[in-house]
């Protein structure tokens, strides 16, 4: 109910959430179910410190590409042009942050829906990690970051990641999850 009522998705949380001992936990185990020993995963930068570790565990290979540092110099460059500059015939994920940690970044809507067809086009898997979704203060009270989960197609082929260590300070409490 809570993601329906932030985020517009109505969430099946028996069939669409993995909750882990903390959102690496979560991401961990859902990299496990996606990604195969030799894969390359974009990462977008910057990026969580953790998130190249958690692929590798996985056997995958992190990718890097800088993106939000580029898009707030030149907001009119599109996220799918600077993400195809690494993609290779091993790639099988993109991964971003968005709001970012740490540079702040709030992909708008259109830059969404440009790394989503990136990854239709590619037949990409998407990790967006969400965790500050819920604390971007300058939209206004009312306003909430867009997802890339609301985009058209990619429900099937994005895992959200959310944590309570953000959402609800509770970053003791170790509660993670992802949204698949």
């Amino acid at each position: 109910a809570r993601i329906l009522a932030k985020r517009g998705v109505d969430v099946d949380p028996a069939g669409e959430v993995l909750v882990g001992n903390g959102g690496t936990h979560a991401l961990f185990c859902a990299a496990r179910v996606v990604l195969d020993p030799g894969d390359e995963v974009i990462l977008a930068a910057p990026y969580w410190p953790l998130a190249p570790g958690i692929f590798t565990a996985c056997g995958a290979i992190p990718v890097e590409v800088p993106l939000t540092q580029r898009l707030y110099e030149d907001p009119s460059l599109d996220p799918a042009a600077l993400l195809a500059s690494v993609v290779g015939p091993r790639t099988k994920a993109v991964y971003f942050i968005s709001p970012n940690n740490p540079d702040g970044k709030v992909l708008t809507a259109a830059q969404l829906e440009r790394i989503a067809a990136f990854a239709r086009e590619h037949d990409l898997w998407v990790f967006a990690d969400e965790v500050y979704a819920d604390v971007v203060y300058a939209l206004g009270p009312t306003d909430v970051a867009p997802s890339i989960l609301t985009s058209s197609g990619m429900r099937e082929r994005t895992i959200a990641l959310h944590s309570l260590s953000k959402s609800h300070a509770l970053a003791g409490l170790r509660v993670g999850f992802v949204i698949a």
